[in-house]
């Protein structure tokens, strides 16, 4: 995949490669808890911070999602508002 992006001049980003493209909006940066807190992705290995919302598009229709992670009890929750208004969410740990 190739980034686009001017970030964080521009909260939008642009990912692609020949079959695909995404757009993802920055809402909110978050930030990262302490050390003995802090949760990593699988490799390769990125810090996930807390409070940390994006808006991105998917698809032909290009349906809009909006996607956080909140810190809860000290483990990462993944959070995806999806449908008119956002008013519809799945959560995953």
């Amino acid at each position: 995949m190739e980034e686009d992006s001017t970030y964080p001049t521009s909260r939008f980003i642009k990912l692609y490669d020949k079959k695909r493209t995404f757009y993802y909006k920055i809402i909110k940066e978050g930030i990262y808890p302490l050390t003995n807190q802090l949760h990593y992705t699988r490799n390769p290995k990125h810090p996930i911070p807390h409070n940390y919302i994006v808006e991105t598009q998917y698809g032909k229709a290009n349906h809009i999602v909006k996607c956080s992670i909140n810190y809860v009890e000290g483990k990462p929750l993944f959070k995806v508002n999806f449908g008119e208004n956002f008013a519809k969410d799945e959560f995953c740990e």
